[in-house]
């Protein structure tokens, strides 16, 4: 219930729910990196920074944990940390939506081409069917002039549902 008030936006709610399942489940990977989560959203980074680094010495493979501490990094400018965290827990679970979106995130602020590409790419052969990514891919090969490739992605996308005149 605390992830769900938390994606909900509840925040103090959230917080609420997750102090009450760290009463009843002391020391548990997942409610440790929930109540992570929960606490860099409030901007107690410290607070997020314990409970993250806690929830990974109790289960290593933890995602949650991993993107968590990714995002502080982030927050601070520390690319490389945060990538380093990113790419353990996708070492932990490769298909890891939220951690391949927060790296196609460092490689745009890092104006990093060549992975951006490749990570969108690897999103893509995760998530064929989702259309977003073939639409950040196009965006990216158009905004580096690379006109030929974008035109190829372009009709790739519109023979994956040739009906939808507005997919592309």
């Amino acid at each position: 219930m605390g992830k769900l008030q938390l994606v909900a936006g509840n925040v103090e709610k959230a917080l609420e729910l997750i102090n009450k399942a760290n009463e009843i489940k002391a020391d548990d990977s997942d409610v440790l990196a929930a109540r992570a989560a929960t606490l860099l959203r409030l901007n107690d980074r410290e607070g997020a920074r314990r409970d993250g680094e806690r929830a990974l010495a109790l289960n290593t493979e933890n995602t949650d944990a991993y993107a968590t501490l990714a995002t502080d990094r982030i927050a601070d400018g520390d690319f490389k940390n945060g990538l380093l965290f990113i790419n353990r827990g996708l070492s932990a679970d490769e298909k890891n939506l939220a951690l391949l979106l927060l790296k196609v995130r460092v490689y745009e602020q890092l104006k990093d081409d060549t992975n951006l590409e490749a990570t969108l790419r690897q999103l893509l052969s995760f998530y064929p069917g989702q259309v977003a990514f073939r639409r950040a891919l196009i965006s990216m090969l158009v905004g580096r002039k690379r006109l030929d490739e974008a035109e190829t992605e372009m009709r790739t996308l519109a023979a994956s549902d040739p009906d939808n005149v507005t997919i592309a």
